[in-house]
């Protein structure tokens, strides 16, 4: 019984795991991401649409990766090329993501 919740306790919160080791390279750069929330996001939603699309677990998940990448580079243009605020950025990529998720699933039905 506790082996079974400690086994799905470590494969749920994976994500989460992966997002904090993130977190903590960008601080150890630097930067201040609070976007991760919105790239998990966003990678999700391309990881569901990529499958769909391709009908491969594996394909589907590089267009999760691509999708998180791409949101990454975007943070990345504006607060280190354009030197926008790291915070006001983050915010709104998270409020983006968290937006324009819902409305394209809603949408794609």
């Amino acid at each position: 019984m506790i082996r079974q919740l400690i086994a799905s306790t470590l494969r749920v919160s994976t994500p989460l795991i992966f997002a904090a080791l993130g977190g903590m390279f960008c601080e150890r750069s630097g930067v201040i991401n609070i976007a991760l929330e919105g790239m998990l996001l966003i990678g999700a939603f391309g990881a569901a649409v990529g499958t769909l699309v391709t009908h491969s677990p594996w394909l589907g998940s590089a267009c999760g990766m691509g999708a998180g990448v791409m949101l990454a580079a975007v943070y990345g243009l504006f607060v280190i090329r354009l030197r926008a605020d790291q915070i006001v950025s983050g915010m709104a990529i998270n409020m983006l993501a968290m937006g324009l998720t819902p409305f394209f699933l809603q949408n794609s039905l």
